[in-house]
């Protein structure tokens, strides 16, 4: 009986095959972070994120951190920054979300460092813009639109960023 040995191993590669692609699959969520959710020009993102969050709840909680330097509006498009590196696209293939570029990212530090500093902190060095890559696979330009802020309240924590 070859033939079924063949059938049983041809249905025990699609078995697999279908269960690998379900598993990378099921990390995509809806985006449902409210800081985000709004602006971006996706509805699915994948985690962990860039800072190794495992969960949207989890990311939510160090975004609000940067919510006083948003709403001061250093750049208009701080929070559009930030939601890419927070809560990426779902890239159901494996391959890593795409970043912004290092060009956008020092646009961002130059206008915001020294409101951030006021703040007592310092630019993170988790979004050190060296990180980021310079071109190819990274978001070249923010959006023009300058995007709505909601004020939030100050968490009270001084001088450093979480990751």
């Amino acid at each position: 009986m070859p033939s079924l040995k063949k059938l049983l191993t041809f249905v025990l590669i699609v078995v697999y095959s279908y269960g690998q692609t379900f598993n990378s699959s099921q990390s995509c969520k809806e985006l449902i972070m409210p800081f985000c959710k709004d602006i971006l020009l996706y509805n699915q993102t994948k985690m962990p994120n860039h800072f190794g969050h495992q969960t949207q709840e989890e990311a939510t909680k160090h975004f609000t951190l940067f919510r006083p330097i948003i709403d001061v509006q250093c750049k208009p498009n701080l929070r559009y920054f930030l939601c890419l590196l927070y809560t990426p696209t779902c890239n159901v293939t494996g391959k890593s979300f795409q970043k912004p570029c290092a060009s956008v990212c020092n646009e961002v530090r130059y206008a915001c460092e020294s409101i951030i500093n006021s703040y007592n902190f310092h630019w993170p060095s988790f979004l050190e813009c060296g990180n980021f890559p310079d071109s190819g696979n990274c978001v070249e330009k923010l959006p023009e639109k300058r995007l709505e802020t909601t004020a939030l309240a100050s968490s009270g924590q001084e001088g450093k960023f979480p990751v």
